[in-house]
């Protein structure tokens, strides 16, 4: 019913309004609301089927947004049993569900770290995309991606690769890509254009 400001109505006008397979970098500073593209379709549009992919530089970061997402579900009367975070801590169990509900397209959204998407669900999206299960591929904190990857985290530049690779893979309504930062540099705008 509200926003928190001008650019974060434009930014969820312009990520509803998208083309299947394109990119769409939000820059909004913190605190203004980046959150809510990537909560929308499950928040407001109420749509389980498919799974949005958030991709977060920390494990406590996913925690967050889990028990964030799960608090505002709460308030809508909406009661999941499933995990929105992928961690250290999971159990065997709690991953093959993870993975088997994106692989039917019941997970709904997943905040993830990219080690994980690299090392632990690239099959299961590989299978998601080409069933057309896959709504967005969300980087949030994207401005990461080329100041972290050289040698540290080299996960982070390996993320391009794997979103194109997705998008090549994919069915009849290939996914939406959201890059979100509040400060992103020239060299990251730079390497984002060439890349995604």
């Amino acid at each position: 019913k509200t926003y928190n400001s001008f650019a974060q109505r434009e930014a969820l006008a312009s990520m509803l309004a998208m083309p299947f397979g394109s990119s769409l970098l939000v820059s909004l500073p913190t605190g203004s609301g980046k959150s809510l593209l990537f909560q929308y379709p499950i928040l407001v549009q109420k749509n389980w089927k498919n799974v949005t992919i958030v991709i977060v530089p920390t494990t406590s970061l996913a925690l967050d947004q889990e028990r964030r997402i799960k608090d505002e579900l709460i308030k809508k009367k909406i009661v999941i049993d499933h995990r929105l975070a992928w961690s250290y801590a999971l159990n065997d169990k709690e991953k093959r569900i993870i993975k088997s509900k994106i692989i039917n397209g019941s997970q709904g959204i997943l905040f993830v770290s990219p080690e994980t998407v690299v090392n632990n669900l690239l099959p299961s999206l590989y299978k998601a995309v080409k069933a057309d299960l896959i709504n967005y591929i969300v980087i949030d904190e994207a401005h990461l991606i080329s100041e972290w990857g050289d040698s540290f985290r080299i996960e982070y530049q390996t993320l391009a690769g794997i979103r194109n690779g997705l998008l090549n893979y994919a069915g009849n309504k290939p996914f939406k890509t959201l890059l979100l930062s509040a400060t992103f540099s020239n060299e990251c705008l730079n390497f984002i254009s060439n890349f995604y």
